[in-house]
């Protein structure tokens, strides 16, 4: 087992025994473990495949339970609370502000054991003259519900893209992504595809893949399978398959898209692009991507170390990193004291000796506190290479307090990047609401660049404001958002909205090289 299905096994665990009013240090003791083993930065199955688990700093009832996970996929105990729980009930853990002490008054003093009940009790406002919940709250719970249902069976790019890759790998016929796949949405609800190839031979091949038909005639065919993925296949005369691509991607897309984008791309996916790519060569790459700006460390909320992490980006063949771990408000991420600043800079100099052609620079994400000020001093401020801006908290805003508080931390002298600019979580949390055209003039006018947040349930900024951004005089950074070396692919996403937008390599400031980008940030603002 990885370490994140042991994480999730004891903070379900924990959620449930705080459901029942069990002993709080005991609560307190699976959580604590919940969230070190989740960023704990090697594998704990195969220190106890390899007899081990002595080397783990683990409390030995802690590491006990560890061991019955890893062996069992699961907890006796969890079993018993599991048993005793509605289904229902368990699912209101998946929606945002609902805790278990919410969830304990909602089904034990309102009797309410299912997400459609507490749904249909939040439109007769039966919640909001509840101890603890309020007209506020309740709407906030209504949305999250809604929020919920509405994404259920719906994938985040890189599971679609997961899925697509697997499927053309295992189905022997030719099959030709269309609809979202060549638009590049940011979520799915299913994956499309056309086929020259008889229809029936084809649902054969899907059918031992797990995928039971569930609707079709003599021209496509829907299925799903036990993961909750659709697909649809459409069949089409060889003579008419570009046509019937297009036709299908156009159905499917926003009718705003221009026909050259529904084009772009299909570079890596589909084998009729390579024409358009001689006519059009200026599209960005992941390889014109030359250095790793927006990443966490073992300092702060990331799995691996400074050193890690480095050496992982060396492989890759980047040039620099920007390590940007979480600044000192960010408690809930073990956020860096300014004492703790001083012992990871000393890392990064040692490091930077030892290293041929790479570097490390000084970065901090810090968090834009409600006011829209940063949250270190100026005098720790300046001694950084560069910051990176963003929200974290508070988030319950208006449009014009979200807007004025981004621009207050675009206006802070040492704000070089603006990061994950409305805070969304696709298919989790929506973002607050910001007049996007302020906030791009006053990144304009403060010469502060804008992210590209590549983690796929980010994405953020939008794709559909990148263009204008660029054509008004903004920069644009593609960042993975990396909190572990296998978030660094992430970038890979941020290069796909990039395209999307029709964007070059000299509008992205990370494809500068490394002389280069020390020239960037020297410049300062």
């Amino acid at each position: 087992m990885q370490n994140q299905q042991i994480a999730d096994v004891l903070a379900l665990t924990a959620k449930l025994l705080e459901l029942y009013s069990e002993n709080p240090f005991r609560i307190k003791s699976y959580q604590t473990a919940a969230y070190e083993i989740e960023n704990f930065p090697k594998e704990i199955s195969v220190f106890i495949a390899e007899s081990k688990d002595y080397e783990l700093p683990f409390h030995k009832s802690i590491l006990e339970k560890i061991k019955e996970i890893v062996q069992t996929g699961t907890l006796k105990i969890l079993e018993e609370l599991l048993s005793k729980t509605p289904s229902g009930v368990i699912e209101m853990f998946n929606i945002k502000g609902l805790g278990p002490k919410k969830i304990q008054i909602i089904w034990f003093q309102l009797g309410i054991d299912n997400l459609g009940d507490l749904l249909h009790a939040c439109y007769e406002n039966r919640l909001k003259e509840v101890k603890g919940f309020g007209i506020k709250t309740q709407e906030s719970i209504k949305k999250s519900i809604e929020f919920y249902f509405l994404s259920k069976g719906k994938l985040h790019i890189h599971k679609a893209f997961e899925y697509l890759k697997i499927i053309q790998e295992k189905i022997s016929f030719p099959l030709f992504p269309t609809g979202k796949l060549l638009t590049w949405d940011n979520v799915f609800d299913y994956l499309e595809f056309v086929t020259t190839h008889d229809l029936i031979e084809v649902k054969v091949q899907f059918s031992q893949l797990d995928f039971l038909i569930t609707n079709e005639n003599n021209h496509y065919f829907v299925a799903k399978n036990s993961d909750n993925i659709t697909i649809k296949v459409y069949f089409s005369s060889p003579e008419n398959l570009e046509k019937s691509i297009f036709e299908h991607t156009l159905e499917e897309s926003n009718p705003n898209v221009s026909f050259p984008s529904l084009i772009l791309p299909q570079h890596r996916y589909h084998p009729k692009a390579s024409d358009f790519y001689k006519k059009n060569s200026v599209y960005i790459d992941d390889k014109d991507i030359k250095g790793l700006v927006h990443c966490h460390s073992t300092y702060s909320d990331g799995k691996n170390t400074l050193k890690e992490l480095s050496n992982a980006c060396i492989k890759l063949g980047y040039q620099y990193m920007v390590i940007t771990d979480h600044s000192q408000s960010a408690f809930y991420a073990n956020g860096l004291s300014p004492s703790r600043l001083e012992v990871q800079w000393n890392e990064i100099d040692e490091l930077n000796q030892k290293f041929k052609n790479f570097q490390i620079f000084k970065g901090i994400e810090s968090d834009i506190l409600s006011d829209g000020s940063l949250d270190y001093p100026e005098e720790i401020l300046k001694r950084f290479d560069c910051v990176i801006a963003s929200i974290h908290s508070n988030f319950k805003m208006d449009m014009h307090h979200a807007t004025q508080r981004l621009i207050k931390a675009i206006e802070n002298p040492y704000t070089r990047i603006l990061g994950h600019l409305t805070g969304r979580l696709l298919l989790i949390r929506e973002g607050y609401p910001i007049d996007h055209q302020k906030i791009i003039d006053a990144c304009v006018q403060n010469q502060v660049a804008i992210e590209i947040n590549s983690n796929p349930f980010r994405l953020d900024i939008d794709w559909s404001w990148l263009r204008r951004a660029v054509d008004l005089g903004v920069q644009i950074f593609i960042n993975p958002d990396a909190h572990s070396v296998e978030g660094i692919q992430d970038t890979h996403w941020g290069v796909m909205l990039a395209n999307k937008a029709f964007l070059e390599s000299v509008h992205v400031v990370n494809t500068l090289n490394l002389s280069d980008f020390e020239q960037w940030i020297k410049r300062k603002k």
